[in-house]
């Protein structure tokens, strides 16, 4: 029996963008941060193959996401802003449930804004496994439980500021 497949490229494309654009993620050990993302760029193939009846979906998918953490200060008179971007470099059906993505956080950062840099770790880490010691020495990133790609995101993260051994 074959598959009949419809070609699902342009509905995958307006369900990320309006996801990711309609997303607010308060972060955790902050007084009030809260990251959005406010571009969404997903290229790539997306389908839905259809065999005796039952729904497979098959997609390979890259998607950049340009976010921003916005942190309220002085009692919400003034707001703190850092950006970076996420960028999912592979994400296919046939390993959903481990996505390639790396995090970039903008170093051009003003002066004592060492909160911002902060941001970026609650980003890669929101189990607070991130621990910097006064030298800026990362010690997470060097744990043997680490995965490459926990590291590369924690890397990335760290790099607002600092630099990882």
């Amino acid at each position: 029996m074959a598959w009949d497949e419809k070609n699902r490229d342009e509905w995958a494309k307006r369900y990320l963008e309006t996801t990711f654009k309609e997303t607010v993620i308060p972060l955790e050990g902050t007084e009030g941060a809260k990251m959005s993302f406010f571009r969404v760029e997903p290229r790539g193939d997306c389908a839905l193959a259809v065999k005796k009846g039952q729904p497979q979906p098959i997609f390979e998918l890259k998607i950049d996401l340009d976010w921003k953490v916005e942190q309220p200060i002085e009692n919400g008179k003034s707001m703190l802003e850092a950006k970076g971007q996420i960028q999912v470099t592979d994400f296919s059906s046939e390993d959903s449930s481990e996505p390639q993505m790396k995090l970039i956080c903008d170093n051009q950062l003003p002066p004592d804004s060492h909160g911002q840099a902060q941001w970026c770790s609650e980003i890669a880490w929101q189990d607070g496994g991130c621990a910097h010691s006064g030298g800026g020495f990362c010690h997470r990133a060097e744990e043997a439980d680490v995965t490459d790609v926990e590291q590369s995101l924690h890397r990335a993260a760290c790099s607002c500021t600092r630099s990882c051994a």
